[in-house]
């Protein structure tokens, strides 16, 4: 299982099973949404602006390049099932602090059931929690930390505003180094972000040199389609 989200080379054994799973009717995604600890079992308590809410309302199972993720806030094109193709804004329910500190914020319990691991890719016990925009991939430039059974770990997310007057766009690209809004494109239709970026030119790289897509990325196929009709 663990071979299965890095690229390490593989031998006649790995592809054996592999089609011996598939005559099962499995491939690696379905294994792996068979396997993997179902959001509610994972997210036991949650707490949204001050008041307990149900988990599977506001948690829901995306991928990442780490495998399957309970992720809260993002856009539905990022939900397991469905298209990546536009990542647009339009039509989501982003959801919205109405004001700051800690009271107003999200709190989760998490069980991340040690006793059921099978194949770790870690030496150790934990939960990944990656910090990103609700319209991106997550990536390892996102913000990460990892939680440990017992502990009480508090994230804090201070906004950096960015204003450039318009003059700016006078300033050729190269010495700025950094795109206006209406500058920069990604080809899935998306709002530009870097995250979004580079994910968009990994994606690009995979379908040129093996002419498929990862399991564990987004929903990608009309995008990797026009792609590789281009390479």
């Amino acid at each position: 299982m663990a071979s299965l989200v890095n690229f390490d080379a593989i031998n006649a054994t790995y592809t054996e099973h592999e089609k011996l799973l598939g005559k099962l009717g499995y491939n690696p995604q379905s294994m792996l949404l068979d396997l993997n600890q179902p959001c509610p079992s994972l997210i036991r308590y949650c707490y949204w602006l001050g008041q307990e809410v149900p988990c599977d309302k506001y948690f829901h199972v995306t991928k990442t390049h780490l495998g399957f993720c309970c992720s809260f806030n993002v856009v539905p094109a990022m939900l397991v099932g469905n298209k990546a193709t536009q990542l647009s804004t339009r039509g989501s329910t982003d959801i919205r602090l109405s004001g700051a500190g800690k009271h107003v914020g999200l709190s989760v319990t998490v069980d991340i059931e040690p006793q059921n691991y099978m194949a770790p890719t870690k030496s150790f016990f934990g939960a990944d929690v990656f910090l990103h925009s609700p319209i991106d991939f997550p990536a390892d430039s996102d913000f990460e930390d990892t939680l440990q059974p017992g502990w009480d770990v508090d994230f804090c997310v201070t906004p950096m505003p960015i204003d450039s007057s318009d003059s700016l766009r006078r300033v050729p690209l190269k010495k700025r180094q950094c795109f206006m809004e209406g500058e920069g494109t990604v080809q899935s239709g998306s709002p530009f972000s870097s995250n979004l970026c580079m994910s968009e030119c990994r994606l690009r790289t995979i379908v040129k040199l093996c002419n498929c897509v990862p399991f564990f990325y987004a929903d990608f196929s009309e995008f990797s389609s026009k792609l590789s009709s281009k390479s």
